[in-house]
Protein backbone atom coordinates (compact mmCIF):
# COMPACT_ATOMS: atom_id res chain seq x y z
CA UNK A 1 0.00 0.00 0.00
CA UNK A 2 1.03 3.47 -0.82
CA UNK A 3 1.60 6.25 1.46
CA UNK A 4 -1.14 8.69 1.50
CA UNK A 5 0.99 11.45 1.01
CA UNK A 6 3.06 9.90 -1.66
CA UNK A 7 -0.46 8.43 -3.66
CA UNK A 8 -1.20 12.13 -3.29
CA UNK A 9 1.78 12.86 -5.27
CA UNK A 10 1.61 10.23 -7.63
CA UNK A 11 -1.69 11.76 -8.77
CA UNK A 12 -0.66 15.09 -9.21
CA UNK A 13 2.33 14.57 -11.49
CA UNK A 14 0.08 11.80 -13.26
CA UNK A 15 -2.72 14.48 -13.66
CA UNK A 16 -0.01 17.57 -14.61
CA UNK A 17 1.81 14.94 -17.11
CA UNK A 18 -1.73 14.50 -18.38
CA UNK A 19 -2.41 18.53 -19.06
CA UNK A 20 0.10 19.73 -20.97
CA UNK A 21 -1.72 22.54 -21.75
CA UNK A 22 -2.08 23.52 -18.12
CA UNK A 23 1.98 22.82 -17.72
CA UNK A 24 2.37 25.59 -20.73
CA UNK A 25 0.35 27.90 -19.31
CA UNK A 26 1.72 27.96 -15.78
CA UNK A 27 5.36 27.30 -16.97
CA UNK A 28 6.86 31.04 -15.77
CA UNK A 29 5.59 30.55 -12.20
CA UNK A 30 7.45 29.53 -9.45
CA UNK A 31 7.41 26.29 -8.65
CA UNK A 32 5.49 26.42 -5.36
CA UNK A 33 3.35 28.42 -7.40
CA UNK A 34 3.10 25.66 -9.93
CA UNK A 35 2.72 23.08 -7.55
CA UNK A 36 -0.52 25.17 -6.25
CA UNK A 37 -2.05 25.66 -9.27
CA UNK A 38 -1.67 21.80 -10.20
CA UNK A 39 -3.54 21.40 -6.66
CA UNK A 40 -6.02 24.00 -7.54
CA UNK A 41 -7.17 22.40 -11.03
CA UNK A 42 -6.82 18.89 -9.78
CA UNK A 43 -9.50 19.71 -7.09
CA UNK A 44 -11.24 21.46 -9.78
CA UNK A 45 -11.13 18.55 -12.07
CA UNK A 46 -12.67 16.27 -8.77
CA UNK A 47 -15.26 18.82 -8.60
CA UNK A 48 -16.19 18.94 -12.25
CA UNK A 49 -17.07 15.14 -11.93
CA UNK A 50 -18.71 15.09 -8.84
CA UNK A 51 -16.61 13.50 -6.81
CA UNK A 52 -13.97 14.30 -3.91
CA UNK A 53 -10.04 14.92 -4.51
CA UNK A 54 -9.28 11.87 -2.73
CA UNK A 55 -11.24 10.02 -4.82
CA UNK A 56 -9.75 10.87 -8.12
CA UNK A 57 -6.20 10.54 -6.43
CA UNK A 58 -7.52 6.69 -5.99
CA UNK A 59 -8.58 6.55 -9.40
CA UNK A 60 -5.39 8.01 -11.27
CA UNK A 61 -3.01 5.67 -9.35
CA UNK A 62 -4.93 2.56 -9.49
CA UNK A 63 -3.43 0.48 -11.99
CA UNK A 64 -6.66 -1.83 -12.78
CA UNK A 65 -10.33 -1.41 -11.34
CA UNK A 66 -9.72 -4.25 -9.58
CA UNK A 67 -6.90 -2.23 -7.80
CA UNK A 68 -8.82 0.75 -7.59
CA UNK A 69 -12.06 -1.68 -6.28
CA UNK A 70 -9.59 -3.00 -3.21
Amino acid sequence: MIAKADRSSLALEKFAASNPQLLDEIKDLSPTEQQQQIQWAFDDQAEDQGIEPWELTLELIANSPEELKA
